[in-house]
């Protein structure tokens, strides 16, 4: 089949509605109903596929192809993203007639009341359940809000907690061998920030909670499971001007095992150092991405491989070429079944604005090979990755943006990266809606799905988002 490559719009007019907000007490999780609006199979088009066309429309499209539409029949019709006519589901072109990237359907949670109501954390299981989490305006305050989604975004149920004094943000969601999950919050305590981790079971019930005080300023950026551990990365504000990385392994029943502190960087007692992400290898080691400051004009962006007991590192790297007073930002960092490393790190490029680079590191940390938004063909004009994932197939899933005129994301982009890091398969969507920054991508076991989350203006108000892309 000719190779071609193909650009495609989507344009999503935002939904309107008065929403019923659930209610919680504070310090407890609470369950939450309200409603989800859906779109069906819409827009998208794999990079390599003759039978293809552009498609652009100013209305939410119908869930279901036109009455002239016949998928299967070798002719693109309106609705249709490619058509192959054969039955071949996991081909270029899906028996769905959706092409590779192409953009399945998506889902709004209209639960909160909030400005900022979003999704910020989404990690799949292995069964294919979607867990999603964020933050949502329920009670008067910022709730961390989480929930249990079928493959299709189809809610299963969805529980909020209030720790009763402000802000609370869900920031990761480690699937457990029961079905169950244990969330990761960052809430706003009496006179600071904490953390806070939650266990429930595959019915949403709670098994226990773990509330982590000790400082000012407590923050996560991940958690994941490492062996029978469950292994947190986030920060702690040592002093006024000092901040540290922090790593932190929990046993199941939620209790500390050990702690880990980064602080031998930079500025010593006076640096501000932060996570920006973290992944861990299937043998248990425990991968960091976090921007450290050097002094005080300078932010490196460095890989920190730590054992499974937190001792080490292994290897300490800053793969991105320093340079005078420069600001490298983390963009996060995934590790491949195969040992395969990759980290993404973006850094201000004057009037364009930020530019991001990927790398792929060896066993050591040293640079196998790397790429950038100039390699990868993308046009100049700021672009921002926001997250990176593994997909199944072994490729590298990137999700970045462009900001509009007025901060709103004016696209979203979602590239997937072979493994000599070329783009296999690119897709984009274009807002003409106020929507907030995508914090994280989530891939299905089964590379039929990628999950991209966010939040849009419905109804006055910000809700959590989630669309589902075509892997």
């Amino acid at each position: 089949m000719t190779r071609r490559q193909h650009i495609f719009v989507w344009i999503l007019a935002a939904a309107c509605g008065d929403d019923d907000a659930p209610t919680s007490g504070s310090g407890e999780a609470s369950t939450s109903g309200g409603d989800r609006s859906t779109t069906g199979d819409i827009g998208g088009c794999r990079a390599d596929e003759t039978q293809c066309e552009s498609s652009s429309s100013t209305e939410a499209p119908p869930t279901d192809l036109p009455p002239t539409a016949t998928c299967g029949d070798g002719v693109v019709d309106d609705g249709e993203q490619c058509d192959d006519a054969n039955a071949i589901d996991d081909d270029e072109c899906s028996n769905g007639c959706v092409g590779r990237c192409g953009l399945i359907g998506e889902s709004s949670f209209g639960l909160g009341t909030g400005e900022s109501d979003a999704i910020t954390s989404i990690t799949v299981a292995a069964d294919g359940t979607v867990w999603v989490g964020g933050s949502l305006n329920a009670s008067g305050n910022g709730d961390a809000w989480f929930a249990k989604l079928g493959p299709d975004g189809d809610e299963i149920w969805s529980r909020t907690y209030n720790h009763g004094y402000g802000i609370d943000i869900v920031r990761s969601m480690v699937p457990m061998p029961d079905g169950g999950v244990v969330v990761a919050a960052v809430v706003d305590g009496p006179m600071d920030r904490d953390i806070w981790l939650g266990r429930h079971d595959a019915n949403g019930e709670p098994s226990w909670t773990t509330l982590i005080d000790d400082s000012d300023e407590d923050i996560i950026v991940g958690a994941a499971a490492s062996g029978e551990q469950i292994v947190l990365v986030g920060g702690v504000r040592v002093s006024e001007y000092d901040t540290d990385v922090r790593v932190i392994a929990f046993d199941a029943e939620g209790s500390i095992v050990w702690e880990r502190l980064l602080d031998d960087y930079g500025l010593g007692t006076s640096s501000r150092d932060y996570a920006t992400g973290m992944a861990v290898r299937p043998t248990g080691e425990i991968v960091v991405l976090a921007d450290v400051e050097v002094d005080y004009e300078t932010i490196d962006s460095r890989v920190i491989e730590l054992a499974a007991d937190g001792t080490g590192p292994t290897f300490d790297v800053a793969p991105l070429p320093a340079f005078t007073a420069h600001q490298h930002n983390g963009c996060g960092v995934a590790i491949a079944a195969d040992g395969r490393t990759y980290a993404a790190i973006a850094a201000p490029r004057g009037a364009i604005g930020s530019m991001y680079r990927i790398f792929e590191l060896d066993a050591m940390g040293a640079t196998i090979r790397e790429t950038g938004a100039e390699e990868l063909g993308l046009e100049p004009g700021g672009h921002r990755c926001t997250a990176i994932a593994i997909e199944p197939s072994g490729h590298l899933a990137v999700l970045g943006t462009r900001p509009g005129m007025t901060g709103t994301v004016d696209l979203l982009e979602v590239l997937h990266l072979d493994a000599d890091l070329e783009v296999a398969c690119y897709g984009y969507r274009e807002s003409r809606s106020l929507e907030t920054l995508p914090a994280t991508v989530g891939i299905a076991p089964d590379a039929a799905k990628l999950y991209v989350g966010g939040g849009k203006i419905l109804g006055g108000a910000v809700q959590p988002w989630l669309a589902r892309f075509r892997g």
